[in-house]
């Protein structure tokens, strides 16, 4: 598979634009590499400071997409990202907060993980690892989840400046809220179930 020639954050929302509802997932499809493909990019220095990363996985029979930013520091490979406490989707409308993790342990077994490059020089990396410094403390930052203000996805695009979701319209945060609807309730239905069953 080869590296697509252009991965800027513009040619990024003109497909999700132009592929809409199932932009993202056809995305992932035809510019996504497997976990051991995406690790050996990152060992090769192709994958560059200040990266979105993109995880698109299934997680509980949905399919959905992740995102942080690549953040090397010497031989570690960090991404920082925000996720729910206690993993993804536990805290369903509940607390956030920012982390910055090994890349190995961010991407799932079956994800398909792609990057999107915005910093064009060594200097607007510098800027974004600044930034990301700075929203990293021993006790992590915390705050409720919310899909519109505070997810993985608009986390990035801040960091790096852009409004790249609110460019998306509510298709991003819509398919987000849904995602996290069908999980409550697919929990909601398993609590109840577990309430009358009877006693073995």
């Amino acid at each position: 598979q080869q590296l697509a020639k252009d991965r800027s954050l513009k040619t990024f929302v003109k497909f999700l634009k132009d592929h809409q509802p199932d932009g993202m997932k056809m995305y992932a499809k035809e510019n996504g590499f497997g976990k051991d493909k995406f690790l050996k990019l990152a060992a090769d220095k192709q994958i560059l400071p200040g990266d979105i990363l993109v995880f698109f996985r299934k997680k509980l029979g949905l399919e959905c997409a992740h995102a942080g930013i690549y953040t090397p520091v010497k031989d570690h490979k960090y991404v920082v990202h925000v996720q729910a406490q206690g993993g993804n989707f536990r805290g369903v409308m509940g607390q956030s907060e920012v982390k910055c993790e090994e890349l190995e342990k961010v991407i799932g077994e079956y994800d398909k993980v792609f990057f999107i490059r915005e910093c064009e020089n060594s200097m607007a990396q510098a800027d974004i690892l600044r930034k990301l410094e700075a929203c990293l403390f021993e006790k992590a930052i915390q705050y409720t989840y919310n899909s519109c203000f505070g997810s993985c996805q608009t986390f990035c695009s801040r960091i790096l400046g852009s409004t790249l979701f609110e460019e998306l319209g509510t298709y991003v945060n819509e398919k987000d809220q849904n995602s996290r609807k069908k999980v409550q309730n697919s929990r909601k239905k398993e609590k109840r179930n577990k309430t009358h069953k009877a006693p073995g």
